[in-house]
């Protein structure tokens, strides 16, 4: 509708200027319809692109913003959406921090059934984290249950990091 066009019409803005302007608009969109702000990240990869190559880690906060609101609402859907993603990496971790606020246990399932990637150990990091600073009990607790050493390892250290 007329946001998508609003959006649109930023491309003949300086790189930068637009890419943060595409940011604030697809962010606030993903509050109250992260599905659609998802489409149009789909169907504008620029909107991206621009905010990665400023970054040096190449993550996308826009995407890791999007894929968090979706996951408050359908958190299946979401990680399936940050897992397509081309910055797959900042858009899983966006999913689990909005599943975490959505369903902690589910979203700790989640976690613990798929640790396989250095990828996978950085969102059980971000879970990790997030779960630290409203239970560092239960955060302590689940980073014991890892299944994999060098995943509990790499997660106790974020734990201790967050901790301490």
């Amino acid at each position: 509708g007329a946001l998508t066009n609003a959006l649109k019409q930023t491309i003949d803005l300086p790189p930068m200027l637009r890419s943060e302007l595409l940011g604030i608009g697809v962010e606030k969109w993903s509050q109250a319809d992260a599905p659609s702000a998802a489409r149009f990240l789909n169907e504008n990869p620029d909107a991206t692109i621009a905010e990665r190559r400023q970054r040096p880690s190449g993550t996308s906060i826009i995407a890791n913003t999007v894929a968090g609101h979706w996951a408050e609402i359908d958190p299946q859907a979401a990680m399936d959406w940050a897992k397509k993603r081309p910055d797959a990496s900042s858009a899983t971790q966006g999913a689990i921090g909005g599943w975490w606020q959505k369903d902690p246990d589910d979203a700790t399932a989640y976690v613990m059934e798929h640790l396989k990637t250095n990828s996978d150990y950085q969102v059980a990091s971000i879970l990790a984290d997030r779960m630290a600073t409203q239970d560092p009990k239960r955060a302590t607790e689940w980073v014991a249950q890892l299944p994999n050493e060098s995943a509990r390892r790499h997660v106790e250290i974020i734990i201790a990091h967050s901790l301490g």
